[in-house]
């Protein structure tokens, strides 16, 4: 019998601790526990939150023509995306869309057809 859980044949949770030096006074602990990851699990999940230490979270709102082959879930790189001046290039990391809608609108004689998607992306700067 196990005298930590009161069960018979169970194991003993597993328990891994990784602490980061807060970089920012606006840096949250963060707990998790799951009984059935092994420690390696773990570990994995713990070098997850330390790579992502740091980062920070962007939105991206767009709406653009009807592209419906566009999910929830898919990846865009936005690539050669120029400032104002129109020659400086800037660069944005791979996104993650978290939403998108697709519109058809008959009220006109040009009816229309829009995309809206949402998407977020990390990044240290």
């Amino acid at each position: 019998m196990n005298t930590a859980t009161g069960w018979q044949d169970q194991p003993l949770p597993i328990t891994a601790a990784n602490r980061l030096e807060p970089a920012d006074s606006r840096m949250q602990e963060v707990s998790y526990a799951n009984p059935h990851l092994t420690a390696e699990d773990l570990v994995y999940i713990s070098d997850q939150f330390e790579a992502a230490s740091g980062l920070w979270e962007y939105e991206l709102d767009l709406t653009y023509v009807a592209m419906p082959w566009i999910r929830k879930g898919n990846v865009l790189q936005i690539t050669e995306l120029k400032a104002e001046d129109g020659v400086t290039e800037i660069s944005l990391p791979p996104a993650l869309i978290t939403g998108q809608t697709l519109t058809f609108t008959e009220a006109s004689d040009q009816p229309e057809m829009v995309s809206r998607l949402r998407a977020v992306f990390w990044s240290a700067t």
